[in-house]
């Protein structure tokens, strides 16, 4: 065995990964198909193309806009989990979601939440991957959205959702 087969084959414990960015490409673009969303280009190996920060959060926003029913929300859940596995050894993953990009857009944030923990328990069950959430409040989200958004993940805490976070550009929005 190679060095960098040895390495992917390495268990491995991911603590910081952002559910809407694990997307895969061609996924993205079936649930944009699937929903009626226009996408910047058609060429699936090009619909990550970015060339900075700001350029990233574009097309992450952009994910996030095709997501939409439970069955979305598992089907990218079990991927990204499936794809840590296959691809690098992943036995654990900490997950990060950020509910009001999908609330802000009429999704219940129970579609949200339930559907990631659905593909979550499914991929347990059939990849023996374990992951936990924790919910971001997004910086660009004024103080009494943040509010509301902790309000909703107390009100529905699933075991699997262990804490809360924060996400978004640092540059315009620092934590402080």
């Amino acid at each position: 065995m190679n060095y960098e087969d040895y390495l992917r084959r390495v268990p491995k414990a991911e603590l910081h990964c952002h559910f809407e960015g694990t997307v895969r490409p061609a996924t993205f673009a079936e649930l944009a198909d699937k929903h009626g969303i226009a996408l910047p280009t058609r060429e699936v190996d090009r619909l990550y193309d970015y060339d900075s920060i700001e350029g990233f959060l574009e097309i992450f926003g952009l994910v996030a806009t095709t997501i939409i029913d439970r069955e979305d929300f598992a089907r990218v859940a079990y991927e990204s989990l499936a794809d840590g596995r296959d691809r690098g050894g992943l036995v654990y993953r900490e997950m990060f979601f950020n509910p009001t990009l999908h609330t802000r857009r009429g999704v219940a944030y129970a579609t949200v939440v339930d559907g990631i923990v659905d593909g979550i328990r499914l991929a347990s069950r059939e990849l023996g991957v374990e992951c936990r959430l924790i919910a971001d409040v997004y910086r660009q989200d004024n103080p009494a959205e943040a509010v509301a958004m902790v309000e909703q993940v107390l009100a529905h805490r699933p075991d699997e959702l262990i804490g809360l976070g924060m996400d978004g550009a640092e540059a315009p929005d620092p934590p402080e």
